[in-house]
């Protein structure tokens, strides 16, 4: 409340193999946060296309999930990753996700190795970590007016006052 914060963006999901206990404490993080009033958004992890692979937290009803959109460009042998990557639903409690998609592929970022030599300041990168900063107030603000549960959450509150955040 000091800083005014409302939204928490987490760009991070858990591995298949990690053991429950682990991915259960990061769930109950996320949803203490939200249910302190925050909105949190995550990624849906890139362990997709198939269906059940959105990753914890992302499978929580109570966050929004960004996912990266198909794409039917041809894939690149300089790649690591096939361009349909984006964990998706249902989850195990039958919760369709991910709420909304951004683009996630070929983004240029700032660089961890700058510094090093032959580093570059930016880099290009690919994931819905990528994503999940695209998915900006506006697709925010939208999800939270079209999605029946954030209605019951805010309370009485209209569509139209939650577009004022």
């Amino acid at each position: 409340k000091k800083y005014g914060i409302r939204i928490v963006n987490i760009s991070v999901g858990t591995n298949p193999g990690l053991a429950k206990k682990q991915k259960e404490l990061l769930l109950d993080a996320v949803e203490l946060l939200w249910d302190t009033g925050l909105t949190v958004v995550v990624s849906a992890g890139n362990y997709g296309p198939e269906e059940g692979t959105v990753a914890v937290p992302g499978n929580s009803r109570k966050v929004i999930t960004v996912g990266v959109p198909d794409s039917n460009l041809p894939y690149s042998r300089k790649s690591r990753k096939s361009l349909n990557y984006s964990g998706r639903g249902p989850t195990g409690e039958c919760v369709v996700k991910p709420d909304v998609f951004a683009p996630g592929t070929g983004v240029v970022s700032c660089n961890s190795m700058y510094g090093m030599s032959g580093e570059h300041p930016y880099i290009m990168k690919t994931g819905t970590s990528m994503a999940d900063k695209c998915g900006n107030k506006i697709k925010v603000k939208r999800v939270m007016c079209e999605n029946e549960r954030d209605r019951i959450r805010m309370g009485n509150a209209s569509c139209r006052e939650i577009v004022r955040l």
